[in-house]
């Protein structure tokens, strides 16, 4: 999170320990794949299933919350443009949370736990205070694609200038007198007696 933070100048709120984001976490890698990608000893899957269980359904989670499953689903529809199947989401809850929202391993926690969340762009559970940081870091994020695309115009812009520039001053070299130079060749009678060469340059 912080280089979010430090590079749009966005400051980190204070978590309200919801729990929320420890007992209603939904990666976005599909289930198969995470157990892949652990069983292949990528840092993030082996990390995030070594804290993090399975709820046995979907159904299991909307019990407890329905607004964060519908707020999965509402993001996914929009990122994938169309329906999806809520069936393929898979939702965790760490096995270190205590009853009252404390982390049991908090000085010993992984780095996907200290760096959480790494992303404005992760789903947050409603009522994180993160949310309000995130939706900052987003409008921060397209102004500064905008800008960014704005200078590449204005070089782009600066170039085509340069190149008319530099254009213009080779018409005035060609046009300008002192930049013509005759060369008056001795006449040759190979070529034509008594006559010279002319050439321009």
């Amino acid at each position: 999170m912080n280089k979010w933070s430090k590079l749009l100048d966005v400051t980190s709120p204070e978590c309200k320990k919801t729990g929320n984001c420890c007992r209603f976490s939904s990666p976005s890698t599909p289930g198969v794949l995470l157990l892949k990608k652990a069983a292949e000893n990528d840092e993030f899957a082996r990390d995030y299933l070594s804290i993090f269980i399975p709820y046995s359904s979907l159904e299991d989670v909307r019990k407890l919350n329905e607004r964060v499953v519908e707020k999965n689903l509402e993001v996914l529809q929009k990122q994938k443009c169309g329906k999806v199947n809520a069936n393929n989401i898979v939702f965790y809850y760490c096995r270190f949370l205590a009853d009252n929202n404390s982390c049991m391993i908090y000085e010993d926690r992984p780095s996907l736990c200290r760096d959480f969340p790494d992303s404005p762009f992760l789903v947050l559970a409603p009522g994180c205070a993160y949310q309000e940081w995130s939706d900052e870091c987003k409008k921060k994020y397209a102004q500064l694609k905008e800008d960014i695309q704005k200078k590449k115009e204005e070089l782009k812009n600066l170039k085509y200038q340069r190149k008319a520039v530099r254009l213009l001053n080779q018409l005035k070299r060609i046009n300008n007198d002192e930049y013509k130079t005759a060369f008056i060749l001795p006449s040759l009678n190979l070529v034509s007696p008594g006559t010279s060469w002319i050439k321009l340059y």
